[in-house]
């Protein structure tokens, strides 16, 4: 009787791929109407929304797929990391984020431009929610 491996490469990478997922996102979203205040929440789905428009306006102008994981995972390493202020769980987040992006490139086949410019457009929308809702809410 032949053993099966413990360790499946493959299962691994698409394991990780899904915490840049969309369903990944919106779970976070839910847990974040838990006890940890509507700012929080508020910044998720702005740039979210933000995110997602970006992401299809420069896959036309660049005439590229861009991924939107990366997107979602630069908002998640953003907005995150400036709810809990932790330089340990930002390292961690670093980590598993770029973890996200090599699976993403591994099994979807995206270029590292497209993953980049994701990366970016998440980066930045998850930066200006975070600065712009609390000023938004408390005016």
């Amino acid at each position: 009787m032949k053993r099966k491996p413990w360790f499946k490469e493959a299962e691994f990478w698409r394991d990780v791929e899904t915490l840049g997922s969309f369903t990944f996102y919106i779970a976070v979203i839910a847990r974040s109407l838990i006890g940890m205040g509507w700012a929080f929440f508020w910044e998720l789905a702005a740039a979210l929304v933000v995110s997602q428009a970006l992401v299809r306006i420069a896959g036309r102008i660049l005439r590229q797929k861009i991924s939107s994981h990366a997107a979602n995972g630069g908002i998640l390493l953003v907005v995150v990391n400036g709810y809990y202020k932790s330089t340990g769980f930002l390292l961690f987040s670093m980590v598993l984020f770029g973890l996200v992006c090599v699976s993403h490139r591994k099994l979807r086949k995206h270029s590292w431009s497209e993953i980049l410019v994701g990366l970016g457009i998440g980066l930045l929308s998850g930066l200006a929610a975070w600065a712009a809702v609390p000023e938004l809410l408390s005016a």
